[in-house]
């Protein structure tokens, strides 16, 4: 067991690398965030001031509206008042001096109808704007947080973590049972020094003799 310390100061290693990576993924999460954050904000702030903008012309365009129609309606009495009095030098009466009347009065509401509307035109305009900034800004902030980083899991962290040690558990078992093998590994069997069946070359006379015994002298 003198290498056990490597097999845990590998897992050490380990799992101080992925609680590293874990800890730099959280804060880089909450940077994203906040630099999300900040854009956000800074989006809503340019809404805000073009809402402003808006408002403001919106003001001017109503006051310079009203002293327009002030100005028309002075200059219609101003025009029938010298029609009178034309008329009335001239001792112009009757339906042709009604129908010079009603002309100039008709013209001068018509003039009227016409800022009127141009007016009304005008505020449709400046609330198409408000809509287009607000729809603007909704989008842009969607994808800004669209691009937002996730935070790692923690669960994950942890399964990691025990497969690391597990990894190293079976590594270590692996490695008790090569060293419990020998150094060297011989077969059981050995080679025999002499032969099974030893057949020497040479016939000995006392061979013969054992093999063919002779009973008698030969005839």
């Amino acid at each position: 067991m003198s290498d056990g310390w490597l097999y845990a100061a590998q897992l050490a290693f380990s799992v101080g690398s992925k609680i590293s990576d874990y800890n730099d993924q959280v804060t880089a999460g909450h940077i994203d965030y906040a630099n999300k954050q900040r854009q956000a904000a800074l989006n809503n702030n340019l809404a805000y001031n073009a809402y402003l903008n808006l408002n403001e012309q919106q003001l001017l365009d109503n006051k310079k509206h009203h002293l327009d129609e002030f100005e028309l309606k002075k200059h219609i009495r101003r025009v029938v008042a010298t029609q009178l009095a034309r008329d009335g030098s001239v001792q112009k009466s009757g339906g042709s001096a009604n129908s010079v009347l009603m002309n100039i009065w008709r013209q001068g509401l018509q003039a009227l109808h016409r800022k009127e509307f141009n007016f009304h035109t005008k505020l449709r305009n400046l609330q198409q704007q408000r809509k287009n900034v607000a729809l603007e800004t909704v989008s842009k902030n969607n994808a800004l947080y669209n691009t937002l980083k996730g935070f790692p899991s923690a669960t994950g962290l942890a399964l990691s973590i025990g497969g690391s040690a597990l990894q190293t558990g079976i590594n270590y078992n692996e490695g008790r049972q090569q060293e419990n093998y020998p150094s060297s590994y011989s077969p059981k069997y050995s080679t025999p020094t002499t032969p099974v069946n030893k057949q020497t070359s040479e016939y000995s006379w006392e061979q013969l003799d054992k093999d063919f015994p002779m009973s008698g002298p030969l005839d």
